[in-house]
């Protein structure tokens, strides 16, 4: 069965932040979407044209793109509670 929420985060680099968005947005999305979704990492600096082809010009960058409609979240994903607020609005929006 495949996941029900598929999401790319951008980030540049392999920083410490962005470790930290992504162990804090994995974090988050396993208490909201336990085991329903499927999220990628895409470092700009590594696949440009990737983030090209999403149209990311800042990092980072969340998008939802299944289920429609396809959605973004872009900058603060720093800290839990944005994080929080971004998931939220996700799924609120994709009900």
């Amino acid at each position: 069965m495949a996941n029900a929420y598929t999401l790319k985060l951008f980030v540049a680099g392999n920083s410490d932040q962005s470790q930290q968005i992504y162990v804090g947005l994995c974090e988050v999305l396993q208490g909201v979407f336990p085991g329903d979704y499927e999220l990628e990492v895409v470092d700009v600096l590594v696949y440009p044209d990737k983030a090209k082809e999403f149209g990311v010009f800042a990092t980072p960058t969340l998008i939802k793109n299944m289920p429609e409609p396809i959605q973004r979240v872009v900058g603060k994903l720093n800290d839990k509670d944005s994080i929080v607020m971004a998931v939220e609005l996700i799924k609120k929006q994709g009900q």
